[in-house]
C-alpha cells in the first residue's frame, strides 16, 4: 500500500485487508512516500495487525515506492493496493485461488471490477498507448472517443494493462522481469509493466466476479 493521501484513507485500506482476508497467510506492507509533517500514521499503523510500516525520507514516486515495498516481501503473490482503495469482500482470496490453478499459469496480473465511493463503475484497465495517445494525454493533440476502462463485461477478459491501484501479481514473474520501471515517477508505470510482461508471454486479465473500491 503506497503513496500517502490521508491517515484515515490509509488505515481504511489496511483495515479492509485485515477484515476480509481470513483463509490465507499474508503480510501488509505500508510505505509512507514522504507524507506531510504532522501525520500520525506511524503510530496508528502500529495498532494494525499483520502490518509493517516504512517511512521514506523523500517522495521517490509511485513506481519506486511500490518497488521498495516489494523488496520487503517474500510472498508468492504481491497485491498492490493504493491507500485510496480498499477491499469490500473476499475477492482477494478468490483471486489467489484462481491464479493457483495450473491452467492459469500464463496470467501474471489479475485485476477486478473497480468501483468508486458510490459503488459505481470506476476505471480498472486500459489499452497500450500509441504516440497519438501520449500526445493527447499531454495536451499536444486532441483525441476523440477515448476508450473507457470500465469493467462492463460479464466474463474474464484479457486486457492490455490493469491500473496499479488494485492488482494481483505473481511474485515469480516480478523476480524474473522486475516490478515497475524506475524511469517513471508517476503514471504509465502500470502500462509499461504489462507491456514488458506481455512481450515475455505473460498475460493481464480482469475477472468481473471480483471487485474493489478505488476512490481516486
Amino acid at each position: 500500500i503506497v503513496n500517502y493521501n490521508t491517515d484515515d484513507l490509509t488505515i481504511q485500506a489496511v483495515d479492509s485487508v485485515n477484515k476480509h482476508v481470513k483463509e490465507i497467510q499474508y503480510e501488509i506492507i505500508v510505505v509512507d512516500n514522504c507524507s506531510p509533517k504532522g501525520t500520525n500514521l506511524k503510530n496508528r499503523i502500529k495498532k494494525c495487525p499483520n502490518t509493517s510500516f516504512y517511512q521514506l525520507d523523500e517522495n521517490i514516486g509511485f513506481g519506486r515506492a511500490n518497488n521498495y515495498a516489494h523488496s520487503k516481501s517474500t510472498s508468492e503473490y504481491i497485491f498492490l493496493l493504493n491507500s485510496d482503495a480498499y477491499l469490500i469482500d473476499d475477492s482477494l482470496e478468490r483471486m489467489i485461488e484462481f491464479l493457483d490453478k495450473e491452467i492459469n499459469k500464463s496470467i501474471a496480473c489479475l485485476g477486478a471490477k473497480i468501483l468508486d465511493e458510490n459503488l459505481e463503475l470506476n476505471n480498472a484497465y486500459g489499452k497500450f498507448y500509441s504516440l497519438k495517445d501520449i500526445k493527447s494525454d499531454f495536451g499536444i493533440k486532441k483525441k476523440k472517443n477515448k476508450i473507457s476502462g470500465l469493467v462492463n463485461f460479464d466474463s474474464i477478459k484479457e486486457v492490455d494493462y490493469i491500473i496499479g491501484a488494485a492488482v494481483l501479481i505473481r511474485n515469480s514473474v516480478i523476480q524474473k522481469l522486475s516490478l515497475f520501471s524506475p524511469k517513471y515517477f508517476m503514471y504509465y508505470e502500470d502500462m509499461d509493466l504489462a507491456f514488458r510482461y506481455k512481450k515475455n508471454g505473460y498475460l493481464s486479465k480482469i475477472d468481473p466476479s471480483y471487485s474493489f473500491v478505488h476512490i481516486g
